[in-house]
């Protein structure tokens, strides 16, 4: 399966008492094996005084019925965009160190069981736009390996989200989010799953 997604900003400007979540998910009815997306990097976010890390953007894996994620994260950092691998969220853990982004920078994520012993590499592509390239970033590609059985979590990753996240105080001032090239891989024949998916928008009473 691959799809694009592009989201514009759903308010004139989307201001948040708590974290709330624009997202769209895919269910399996059997384990993912493997789930690709790539981000295009949107705007750099304007500052906000006092406040860091008002939005974060990211694609993920989550289990069922546990809320434990496995996601790649870009997350507005003093203005800028900062990238890295997240388990979120008990606990919290940063699973490798932060990396610059820039407007136009395609990140691409890659995740990939090993079905023999569940273990899982996170794969990471981030292909430099214009403004990296200037600010003198070379490309970058890497990965790591990550057991979810020592985080806890023991339930097969049947769940792939994108997902634009605002926190306290924060905005959505930055415009077009786009996902593309989505592929998801699952141990089954169904097909039906893949061709829906499940949109998480806010509430009008849970803005502001």
């Amino acid at each position: 399966m691959r799809k694009s997604f592009l989201w514009k900003t759903i308010l004139p400007v989307c201001l948040a008492t708590r974290t709330v979540g624009f997202g769209i998910f895919w269910v399996s009815p059997s384990p993912i094996l493997r789930y690709e997306a790539t981000l295009i990097v949107p705007s750099s976010p304007p500052t906000i005084p006092g406040i860091i890390n008002h939005s974060s953007i990211w694609p993920g894996l989550q289990p069922s019925p546990t809320d434990a994620v496995l996601q790649n994260v870009i997350a507005d950092m003093t203005g800028n965009w900062s990238f890295w691998p997240e388990f979120c969220c008990s606990p919290d853990t940063h699973l490798q160190d932060e990396q610059d982004v820039f407007t136009g920078d395609l990140v691409t994520s890659i995740f990939t069981k090993n079905t023999t012993s569940g273990i899982w590499t996170d794969s990471t592509i981030i292909t430099r736009g214009s403004i990296g390239t200037a600010a003198g970033f070379p490309p970058f590609q890497g990965s790591f390996t990550f057991d979810p059985s020592q985080y806890g979590t023991h339930n097969e990753y049947t769940m792939a989200l994108v997902d634009v996240e605002i926190h306290n105080n924060g905005t959505w001032n930055y415009g077009t989010v786009s996902f593309q090239n989505l592929i998801i891989e699952s141990q089954t024949i169904e097909t039906d799953w893949c061709l829906k998916f499940v949109s998480r928008f806010p509430k009008k009473n849970d803005m502001s």
